[in-house]
This record gives C-alpha cells, structure tokens and sequence, in this order.
C-alpha cells in the first residue's frame, strides 16, 4: 500500500497549492521511548522548565489544493467525503500517533504506520486528521497526496510542524532526513471553503533535560480552528505547563488572529497526559470546553459549541499508539 502511495503522489505532488509559511522555533514530538532513543543534552534539573520566549527560526509548512470534481458528485470520493465544515453536519476527528521517526526501533515499522493511517482514515470517514511523530514526507507528500484524490470533490489541506533539536539548533530529522513532527491533514466541501491559514511555533515552557523542543501547529478553515500538538513525555508539569499554554494564550491569539476570536475549535494530540493521572489533563481544560481521551494520552478537545456524538479506539499494528476517532456535530 505505501508503494501505492508514492506511485500515485509522484503524479500529483504538482497541484498542490502552497498559501504559505509562518517561521517558528522548533519544538517537537515524541513518546517516551523516543525520548530515550535521542540523546539529552544534560541542561537542567530533571522536569525544569525553560519558560522563555520563542524564536521563529524554523519553518511550518503547509499548502492546500482545489477539488478536481464538480461539489457534490456522488462519484468524487467516499460517503459523507463533502460533509467536513458545514454547519450541522457531522465531522469525525482522528488522532494518530504513527512513530515513524526511524528513532525508535520498538515501534518504527519501516514507513508502514503511514499506509495504515491512510486506510483507517478512509475507513472511518476522517474529516480531520492529526497526526504526532511523522516525517514531513509523510504528511505532505505521501498522505496529502492520496487524500487529495480520496476526497476529490472538496478543498483538501495540509500542515506540518517540524520539531528542533536542543543541542544542534536545526530540525530533527527522521532517518531518512526528512523533518520530523506534527502535521493536520483534512478536507472542507467547496462551498464552506473561506480561504486556508495556519501557525505554528514552540512553547515558551520547555524541559531543559530534552534535546526536542515541543511545539504546536493550528489552522483555520471552514469556520473551524483545528490544532495539534505532542506534548513533553519524562515530566507532566512541563506536559502540563505546555497544554495550558496552547488553550490559553497560544489558541486564543490564534483565532484572534485568523477570524472573530470565537469560532469553534478543536485542540487534538498525544499530549501524554492522561485523565485522573497526576498531573491530569483536565487541569488543561478551560471553561466553555470538553474533552475525550483514549484511556491513556491522547486527547481531543472541542469548545462547547460542538455536540459529542461517540469515541471509538481503532487498534494500530504499525504503530504503538492505538488510533482516537471522535466523532462530534459541527455547531
């Protein structure tokens, strides 16, 4: 199936429609045992938090491209592919951890997990999807291109985050040298389409004992502002520092930015903590929002302007993270 992938995407890499960039200081994504496969830099004490200001000087990718169907056509894409974005509709968030760094031998399965991740969203009717511990490739080459054809009758989109390395000051990379981080991949029906734009940066709150620098990527689209993260894995204070950073102030000033301030959000991501955990990660919700988990630490947050229709868990064998599918009701 991935070599399917890439056949198919070395045809249309070119329509992709490039609406930008925002500079960032890197951050970064990673589990656990991806921590401990990269080497700490050996500043700090253990869970001390670096809460200085960020520096834009690593790059967050993104682009979009136009439907290449009429809006509508039954024989465009899969059922409900045009519902993403309009009012009353439903829209299905999927997370997916695929560890697909290279980093970690424990989970890596060779760029297997990415394959996966295109099947499981096609199968659930994904609307949006996030996405944590991915090679830039992934999201914008080999994912982006097989959806943009899957949902052909509706606007298609991608962003991508990279992490940045503490000791070298440049990205980290996947092993095959591709960037590696965050990425948001999702669709919008043309006639809810009102233009694309994204943001990204690091947090101000670090743990000085990683050598990946967290960070956030968020983009506004349909009505909607949909971001992802993959928060600090050895100390929750800092994970939790860094999740209530992100819902206030990082996603308010985003969406003051990118619309009215008050459209309906959606924060999604292995933000590896977990519920009644010690930090628990309702600590990081705000008022006027909800939250749905997978038991462990992966999470999706909606405002409350969003209805909650079910949860379901959809095992991954190429990957250590099981996948989060939430289905919700757009307001």
């Amino acid at each position: 199936m991935l070599a399917g992938i890439r056949m198919r995407i070395g045809i249309g890499v070119g329509l992709r429609i490039a609406i930008g960039a925002a500079w960032i200081a890197g951050a970064g994504a990673a589990c656990a045992a991806d921590d401990a496969a990269r080497e700490p830099d050996g500043q700090g004490a253990p869970g001390a938090a670096d809460a200085g200001a960020a520096e834009h000087d690593v790059e967050v990718s993104g682009g979009s491209a136009a439907p290449t169907a009429p809006d509508g056509d039954a024989d465009a894409g899969p059922a409900g592919a045009s519902r993403a974005g309009s009012a009353g509709r439903p829209l299905h968030i999927l997370q997916m951890n695929l560890c697909n760094s290279g980093q970690n031998p424990g989970c890596f399965s060779g760029g297997q997990s990415v394959a996966e991740a295109y099947q499981i969203t096609m199968r659930v009717q994904a609307d949006v999807v996030t996405l944590n511990e991915i090679c830039e490739d992934d999201v914008a080459t080999e994912l982006f291109g097989e959806l943009r054809e899957a949902w052909a009758a509706d606007w298609t989109y991608w962003v991508f985050a990279p992490a940045k390395s503490r000791r070298t000051g440049g990205p980290l990379p996947c092993n095959d040298g591709q960037r590696y981080g965050v990425g948001i991949i999702g669709h919008v029906p043309a006639a809810a389409w009102s233009g694309f734009e994204f943001d990204g940066d690091r947090y101000a709150h670090q743990d000085l004992t990683d050598n990946e620098m967290r960070a956030w990527a968020c983009a506004s689209l349909g009505g909607v502002e949909a971001c992802t993260t993959h928060l600090q894995s050895r100390h929750g204070d800092v994970a939790l520092l860094q999740c209530q950073e992100l819902m206030d102030p990082v996603l308010p000033q985003f969406r003051a930015g990118h619309g009215d301030g008050s459209r309906p959000s959606i924060v999604s991501g292995d933000l590896n903590l977990a519920f009644g955990g010690d930090p628990d990660v309702q600590s990081c919700l705000p008022p006027g929002w909800f939250r749905k988990g997978d038991t462990q630490v992966q999470h999706v947050m909606a405002t409350d302007d969003f209805t909650y229709e079910s949860t379901e868990l959809i095992p991954m064998e190429r990957s250590d993270h099981d996948a989060l599918l939430v289905r919700l009701i757009a307001p």
